[in-house]
């Protein structure tokens, strides 16, 4: 008896899939609510954004995410002293993102406070260097900033502050 025949009978069906975890769900809901948001701040509704992003923080969304689109669209608007206060609260609960500090960089800038906006990106650097296989090099990420914001970063030598 031939195998061949009963092999070419049976339907090719792929193995079923799993149902999602509760937190897979609760992440895909957590992304698509973020992804809209984003939506928002993308085609100029800065304070739909800014409200939409300050809803998520409140309901506790543990995204960093959330608290930097929160300072991209209230410096957006020009709310600098909002953004800087959004800024410093998303840094206290996220202290070792690289992310956030670029974010600092920015508000700095925007608040006229260069000294500050440099120790962020010293404090990127610090970060990049004692997690090198978390982060790549600093001056990369650096460079993708200066391509994303279109902000000219000033690089300097000199003393670095240790976060650790």
């Amino acid at each position: 008896m031939s195998v061949a025949p009963v092999m070419a009978q049976l339907p090719l069906q792929p193995p079923p899939r799993a149902a999602p975890s509760p937190a897979a769900r609760e992440a895909e809901r957590s992304d698509s609510a973020l992804g809209q948001a984003q939506k928002l701040y993308n085609t100029g509704k800065y304070d739909e954004a800014a409200a939409a992003a300050t809803k998520a923080i409140e309901a506790r969304e543990w995204d960093e995410r959330w608290w930097i689109l929160k300072t991209r669209a209230q410096l957006a608007r020009g709310k600098v002293a909002e953004a800087q206060k959004s800024y410093e609260e998303g840094l206290d609960r996220f202290l070792r993102s690289v992310q956030m500090r670029l974010v600092g960089y920015d508000v700095y800038r925007a608040a006229g406070d260069p000294v500050a906006a440099e120790q962020s990106l010293d404090d990127v650097r610090s970060l990049a260097g004692q997690s090198p296989r978390r982060y790549g090099d600093a001056e990369r990420l650096l460079a993708e900033t200066e391509a994303t914001s279109g902000v000219s970063v000033v690089r300097r030598s000199g003393p670095r502050r240790d976060l650790r």
